[in-house]
């Protein structure tokens, strides 16, 4: 506690920008720490922006246990999608129609099975929960766009890692 009190007091002055590149585009970065708890829960993250700025972000602890990292990270975007969605809502509702939704993610394996559910599946990921793949539903509708993102680059770190130095500054700026 002490040291959050500390950062806030020594950050207290900074400015906070948040701005839009476009009103019609929604970026999410979502990433997992898989089991880091000592319980062996994972710890999710999600950031959501349109352009410059954090609009929503969330740091938890996930729900459930988790058998590995890509599960993880499949369990998270279908816990920080509903945000999204509430999001993309709130705008139709100030008449902004959401034309680009693109997520974000690191692993390759997530996003093979968040796009292409059944034939991404092996014997070794047939007992996730069916409800971690109505993502898939999103992706297939083209509501959403899964892309991948390199691990130097995922803003969803700051929410999930313990960073130090020059990785800190960069993603909390």
């Amino acid at each position: 506690m002490r040291r959050v009190l500390n950062y806030i007091q020594e950050t207290i002055d900074d400015k906070r920008i948040i701005c839009a590149t476009s009103l019609d585009e929604i970026f999410m970065w979502v990433d997992a720490s898989h089991a880091t708890h000592p319980d062996m829960k994972g710890k999710p993250g999600g950031i959501l922006t349109m352009g410059w700025g954090a609009l929503h972000c969330k740091s938890s602890k996930q729900k459930l246990n988790t058998r590995s990292t890509m599960e993880s990270e499949l369990v998270d975007v279908s816990e920080y999608l509903p945000y999204d969605i509430w999001f993309i809502h709130f705008l139709a509702h100030q008449v902004y129609m959401i034309k680009s939704n693109k997520l974000f993610q690191d692993n390759e394996s997530a996003i093979k099975l968040e796009s292409n559910w059944r034939n991404a599946c092996s014997s070794s990921s047939r007992h996730i929960d069916i409800r971690h793949f109505w993502v898939k539903d999103r992706t297939e509708n083209k509501e959403l766009k899964v892309s991948f993102c390199l691990t130097e680059l995922m803003l969803a770190d700051y929410f999930t890692k313990p960073l130090q130095g020059k990785s800190f500054h960069e993603f909390r700026n």
